[in-house]
Protein backbone atom coordinates (compact mmCIF):
# COMPACT_ATOMS: atom_id res chain seq x y z
CA UNK A 1 0.00 0.00 0.00
CA UNK A 2 1.36 3.28 -0.90
CA UNK A 3 1.36 6.73 1.31
CA UNK A 4 -1.14 8.34 -0.34
CA UNK A 5 -3.52 4.92 -0.37
CA UNK A 6 -2.75 4.90 3.61
CA UNK A 7 -3.87 8.43 3.83
CA UNK A 8 -6.92 8.64 1.59
CA UNK A 9 -8.55 4.87 1.97
CA UNK A 10 -9.67 6.02 5.17
CA UNK A 11 -11.12 9.74 4.58
CA UNK A 12 -8.27 11.06 6.42
CA UNK A 13 -7.18 13.47 3.57
CA UNK A 14 -8.90 13.37 -0.05
CA UNK A 15 -6.58 11.95 -2.91
CA UNK A 16 -6.08 15.34 -4.47
CA UNK A 17 -2.88 16.46 -6.71
CA UNK A 18 -1.62 19.08 -3.49
CA UNK A 19 -1.23 15.92 -1.49
CA UNK A 20 0.76 14.00 -3.77
CA UNK A 21 3.20 16.90 -4.48
CA UNK A 22 3.40 17.16 -0.78
CA UNK A 23 4.33 13.19 -0.33
CA UNK A 24 6.70 13.61 -2.70
CA UNK A 25 8.91 16.58 -1.83
CA UNK A 26 11.97 16.21 0.41
CA UNK A 27 11.85 19.43 0.92
CA UNK A 28 8.92 21.42 2.52
CA UNK A 29 10.71 24.66 2.76
CA UNK A 30 9.33 26.12 -0.63
CA UNK A 31 5.96 25.49 0.68
CA UNK A 32 6.36 28.64 3.12
CA UNK A 33 6.70 32.04 2.61
CA UNK A 34 8.60 33.68 5.65
CA UNK A 35 8.72 37.60 6.24
CA UNK A 36 8.84 39.50 9.40
CA UNK A 37 6.36 41.95 11.50
CA UNK A 38 7.11 44.55 13.27
CA UNK A 39 6.72 43.66 17.19
CA UNK A 40 4.60 46.19 19.36
CA UNK A 41 7.65 46.28 22.19
CA UNK A 42 10.42 46.37 19.29
CA UNK A 43 12.08 44.77 17.18
CA UNK A 44 10.49 42.30 14.81
CA UNK A 45 8.51 38.63 14.73
CA UNK A 46 8.98 36.01 12.48
CA UNK A 47 6.19 35.38 10.19
CA UNK A 48 6.29 30.64 7.99
CA UNK A 49 3.59 31.27 6.52
CA UNK A 50 2.61 27.63 4.54
CA UNK A 51 0.98 27.98 1.04
CA UNK A 52 -2.32 27.52 0.29
CA UNK A 53 -2.21 23.53 -0.66
CA UNK A 54 -0.12 23.00 2.52
CA UNK A 55 -2.53 25.24 4.57
CA UNK A 56 -5.36 23.61 3.50
CA UNK A 57 -3.39 19.93 4.14
CA UNK A 58 -2.83 21.01 7.88
CA UNK A 59 -6.44 22.12 8.30
CA UNK A 60 -7.92 18.83 7.30
CA UNK A 61 -5.58 17.56 9.84
CA UNK A 62 -6.07 19.75 12.22
CA UNK A 63 -10.16 19.82 12.23
CA UNK A 64 -10.28 15.87 11.53
CA UNK A 65 -7.92 14.57 14.43
CA UNK A 66 -5.60 17.31 16.17
CA UNK A 67 -7.74 19.01 17.60
CA UNK A 68 -9.72 16.52 19.67
CA UNK A 69 -6.32 15.55 21.80
CA UNK A 70 -7.14 17.07 24.87
CA UNK A 71 -3.94 18.86 26.58
CA UNK A 72 -3.16 19.17 29.86
CA UNK A 73 -5.67 20.87 31.89
CA UNK A 74 -3.55 23.85 33.01
CA UNK A 75 -3.56 24.20 29.39
CA UNK A 76 -6.11 27.13 28.21
CA UNK A 77 -5.18 28.53 24.62
CA UNK A 78 -6.00 27.07 21.22
CA UNK A 79 -8.31 24.43 23.39
CA UNK A 80 -12.09 23.18 21.83
CA UNK A 81 -14.55 24.35 23.70
CA UNK A 82 -12.56 26.56 26.17
CA UNK A 83 -12.36 30.22 26.09
CA UNK A 84 -9.03 32.68 27.33
CA UNK A 85 -11.13 34.00 30.06
CA UNK A 86 -12.00 30.21 31.48
CA UNK A 87 -8.05 30.34 32.63
CA UNK A 88 -7.93 33.47 33.89
CA UNK A 89 -10.95 33.23 36.12
CA UNK A 90 -8.81 30.68 38.12
CA UNK A 91 -6.99 33.81 39.56
CA UNK A 92 -9.86 36.28 40.19
CA UNK A 93 -8.96 37.69 43.36
CA UNK A 94 -5.81 36.34 43.99
CA UNK A 95 -3.50 38.58 46.45
CA UNK A 96 0.03 37.73 44.22
CA UNK A 97 -0.27 36.90 40.96
CA UNK A 98 3.18 36.41 38.72
CA UNK A 99 3.15 36.22 35.21
CA UNK A 100 6.16 34.11 33.03
CA UNK A 101 6.55 34.77 29.47
CA UNK A 102 8.95 32.02 27.26
CA UNK A 103 11.57 33.05 24.83
CA UNK A 104 10.09 32.13 21.02
CA UNK A 105 7.57 29.15 22.04
CA UNK A 106 7.25 27.36 19.05
CA UNK A 107 10.41 27.01 17.77
CA UNK A 108 11.67 25.63 21.21
CA UNK A 109 9.89 22.51 20.20
CA UNK A 110 12.17 20.74 18.00
CA UNK A 111 11.42 17.69 15.92
CA UNK A 112 14.19 15.43 17.23
CA UNK A 113 12.80 15.40 20.74
CA UNK A 114 9.16 14.68 19.35
CA UNK A 115 10.54 11.91 17.76
CA UNK A 116 8.22 9.36 19.98
CA UNK A 117 4.95 11.67 19.89
CA UNK A 118 4.85 11.23 16.08
CA UNK A 119 4.81 7.87 16.27
CA UNK A 120 2.47 7.80 19.21
CA UNK A 121 0.75 10.18 17.12
CA UNK A 122 0.40 7.71 13.99
CA UNK A 123 -0.28 4.70 15.80
CA UNK A 124 -3.73 6.92 17.41
CA UNK A 125 -4.37 7.57 14.16
CA UNK A 126 -4.31 4.12 13.17
CA UNK A 127 -5.98 2.43 16.50
CA UNK A 128 -8.98 5.72 15.67
CA UNK A 129 -9.39 4.29 12.26
CA UNK A 130 -8.37 7.26 9.87
CA UNK A 131 -5.25 5.45 8.20
CA UNK A 132 -5.08 1.92 6.94
CA UNK A 133 -1.52 1.13 8.77
CA UNK A 134 0.36 2.63 11.16
CA UNK A 135 4.22 2.96 9.66
CA UNK A 136 7.42 4.76 8.97
CA UNK A 137 6.43 6.52 6.43
CA UNK A 138 3.22 8.25 7.90
CA UNK A 139 5.42 9.38 10.92
CA UNK A 140 7.61 10.67 8.42
CA UNK A 141 4.89 12.68 6.27
CA UNK A 142 3.63 13.98 10.14
CA UNK A 143 6.88 15.45 10.65
CA UNK A 144 6.80 17.15 7.48
CA UNK A 145 3.49 18.73 7.91
CA UNK A 146 4.46 19.99 11.84
CA UNK A 147 7.90 20.77 10.99
CA UNK A 148 9.84 23.37 9.16
CA UNK A 149 13.66 23.02 9.65
CA UNK A 150 13.22 21.06 12.47
CA UNK A 151 11.06 23.50 14.37
CA UNK A 152 7.57 24.75 14.80
CA UNK A 153 6.86 27.19 12.21
CA UNK A 154 5.33 30.48 13.47
CA UNK A 155 2.38 30.79 11.44
CA UNK A 156 1.23 26.93 10.74
CA UNK A 157 -2.55 26.28 11.82
CA UNK A 158 -0.89 22.97 13.63
CA UNK A 159 1.83 24.71 15.65
CA UNK A 160 -0.78 25.88 18.70
CA UNK A 161 -1.80 22.45 19.08
CA UNK A 162 0.83 20.29 18.51
CA UNK A 163 2.53 22.52 21.46
CA UNK A 164 -0.52 22.16 23.87
CA UNK A 165 0.46 18.45 23.20
CA UNK A 166 4.23 18.76 23.47
CA UNK A 167 3.98 20.69 26.32
CA UNK A 168 1.92 18.42 28.63
CA UNK A 169 4.35 16.47 30.58
CA UNK A 170 5.68 19.95 31.42
CA UNK A 171 2.72 21.60 32.07
CA UNK A 172 1.94 18.72 34.59
CA UNK A 173 5.20 18.78 36.67
CA UNK A 174 4.75 22.73 36.90
CA UNK A 175 1.06 21.95 38.47
CA UNK A 176 3.17 19.62 40.66
CA UNK A 177 5.44 22.42 41.93
CA UNK A 178 2.60 25.33 42.08
CA UNK A 179 0.19 22.71 44.53
CA UNK A 180 3.27 22.16 46.71
CA UNK A 181 3.25 26.06 46.93
CA UNK A 182 -0.67 25.98 47.13
CA UNK A 183 -0.72 28.26 44.12
CA UNK A 184 -2.84 28.31 41.06
CA UNK A 185 -1.38 27.42 37.61
CA UNK A 186 -2.71 28.10 34.26
CA UNK A 187 -0.85 28.67 30.58
CA UNK A 188 -2.04 30.16 27.59
CA UNK A 189 0.17 29.49 24.98
CA UNK A 190 3.83 30.95 25.97
CA UNK A 191 2.44 33.06 28.93
CA UNK A 192 2.58 30.68 32.18
CA UNK A 193 0.29 32.54 34.80
CA UNK A 194 0.52 31.71 38.75
CA UNK A 195 -1.94 33.34 41.52
CA UNK A 196 -2.19 32.57 45.48
CA UNK A 197 -4.93 34.64 47.74
CA UNK A 198 -2.59 33.93 50.44
CA UNK A 199 -0.43 37.69 49.95
CA UNK A 200 2.43 36.52 51.80
CA UNK A 201 3.62 33.60 49.14
CA UNK A 202 6.58 34.77 47.86
CA UNK A 203 6.46 34.28 44.42
CA UNK A 204 10.14 34.67 43.70
CA UNK A 205 10.81 30.94 45.03
CA UNK A 206 7.54 30.10 42.77
CA UNK A 207 9.27 31.09 40.23
CA UNK A 208 13.08 29.86 41.04
CA UNK A 209 11.50 25.81 40.86
CA UNK A 210 9.74 26.59 37.87
CA UNK A 211 12.89 28.08 36.46
CA UNK A 212 14.88 24.99 37.11
CA UNK A 213 12.02 22.41 36.29
CA UNK A 214 11.98 23.91 32.25
CA UNK A 215 15.92 23.56 32.02
CA UNK A 216 15.32 20.27 33.09
CA UNK A 217 12.97 19.34 30.34
CA UNK A 218 14.30 21.24 27.06
CA UNK A 219 17.83 23.58 26.82
CA UNK A 220 15.42 25.08 24.15
CA UNK A 221 13.05 26.65 26.89
CA UNK A 222 14.04 30.05 28.18
CA UNK A 223 12.18 32.30 30.56
CA UNK A 224 11.73 36.05 28.80
CA UNK A 225 12.68 37.95 31.57
CA UNK A 226 11.47 41.13 30.38
CA UNK A 227 8.08 40.22 30.44
CA UNK A 228 8.15 38.52 33.73
CA UNK A 229 6.00 40.71 36.32
CA UNK A 230 4.87 39.60 39.90
CA UNK A 231 1.44 41.62 40.62
CA UNK A 232 0.24 42.32 43.76
CA UNK A 233 -3.55 43.45 44.31
CA UNK A 234 -3.25 46.68 44.86
CA UNK A 235 -2.23 47.31 41.16
CA UNK A 236 -4.19 46.31 38.30
CA UNK A 237 -3.81 42.61 37.72
CA UNK A 238 -3.86 40.87 34.55
CA UNK A 239 -3.77 36.97 32.88
CA UNK A 240 -2.95 37.33 28.67
CA UNK A 241 -4.75 40.85 28.87
CA UNK A 242 -8.05 40.38 31.55
CA UNK A 243 -7.65 41.88 34.68
CA UNK A 244 -8.30 39.74 37.43
CA UNK A 245 -8.11 41.77 40.33
CA UNK A 246 -11.80 41.31 41.40
CA UNK A 247 -13.61 39.46 38.28
CA UNK A 248 -12.64 38.72 35.00
CA UNK A 249 -12.94 41.97 32.59
CA UNK A 250 -10.61 44.08 29.84
CA UNK A 251 -8.52 46.60 31.08
CA UNK A 252 -9.01 50.23 30.70
CA UNK A 253 -6.34 50.90 28.44
CA UNK A 254 -7.33 48.27 25.84
CA UNK A 255 -11.07 48.92 25.75
CA UNK A 256 -10.25 52.99 25.09
CA UNK A 257 -7.98 52.32 22.29
CA UNK A 258 -10.19 49.55 20.67
CA UNK A 259 -13.33 52.24 21.04
CA UNK A 260 -11.15 55.14 19.97
CA UNK A 261 -10.04 52.89 16.68
CA UNK A 262 -13.76 52.14 16.20
CA UNK A 263 -15.22 55.55 16.88
CA UNK A 264 -13.09 57.07 13.78
CA UNK A 265 -13.99 54.75 11.44
CA UNK A 266 -17.46 55.69 12.00
CA UNK A 267 -16.67 59.46 11.86
CA UNK A 268 -15.67 58.19 8.04
CA UNK A 269 -18.77 55.99 8.03
CA UNK A 270 -16.15 53.51 5.81
CA UNK A 271 -13.91 50.84 6.93
CA UNK A 272 -11.38 48.36 5.22
CA UNK A 273 -12.22 44.96 5.24
CA UNK A 274 -9.19 44.17 7.16
CA UNK A 275 -9.07 46.76 10.28
CA UNK A 276 -13.28 45.67 10.08
CA UNK A 277 -12.42 41.90 10.65
CA UNK A 278 -9.31 42.65 13.28
CA UNK A 279 -11.78 45.13 15.61
CA UNK A 280 -14.72 42.69 14.98
CA UNK A 281 -12.14 39.82 16.54
CA UNK A 282 -11.03 42.72 19.65
CA UNK A 283 -14.78 43.67 20.01
CA UNK A 284 -15.97 39.68 20.08
CA UNK A 285 -13.12 38.76 22.65
CA UNK A 286 -14.35 41.86 24.73
CA UNK A 287 -17.96 40.76 24.66
CA UNK A 288 -16.99 37.61 26.50
CA UNK A 289 -15.54 39.48 29.35
CA UNK A 290 -17.56 42.18 29.34
CA UNK A 291 -21.27 42.06 27.16
CA UNK A 292 -22.57 45.96 27.46
CA UNK A 293 -18.70 47.20 26.01
CA UNK A 294 -18.69 44.46 23.26
CA UNK A 295 -21.93 44.58 22.29
CA UNK A 296 -21.85 48.14 21.48
CA UNK A 297 -18.33 47.95 19.55
CA UNK A 298 -20.22 45.10 17.50
CA UNK A 299 -23.20 47.47 16.82
CA UNK A 300 -21.30 50.48 15.70
CA UNK A 301 -18.81 48.11 13.51
CA UNK A 302 -22.23 46.35 11.82
CA UNK A 303 -22.89 49.70 10.78
CA UNK A 304 -20.23 50.72 9.12
CA UNK A 305 -19.70 50.12 5.57
CA UNK A 306 -16.55 47.67 4.90
CA UNK A 307 -14.55 48.55 1.68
Amino acid sequence: MTLLENLTKKGLFPPSGPLTDIIMCTNIGPYYSVFHIPKKSGGKRIIEAPSAELKDIQRRFLYKYLTYIKPDEAAYGFVKGVQMKSGAEKHCGAKVLLNIDLKNFFHSFKSKDYKSTLIWMANDLYEKGLIAESNAEVVSFLKKIFFLNGRLPMGSPLSPQFSNIGFRPVDASIRTVAKSFNVEYSRYADDLSFSSKDGSIDMLIVFNGVKRLLSTFRKSLFINNKKTRILRAHKRMEVTGVTVNVKTGVSKKIAKNIRAAIHNYKIQGVIPEKEFNKLTGFSSWIYHLNPEKGASMLSTLRGLEIV
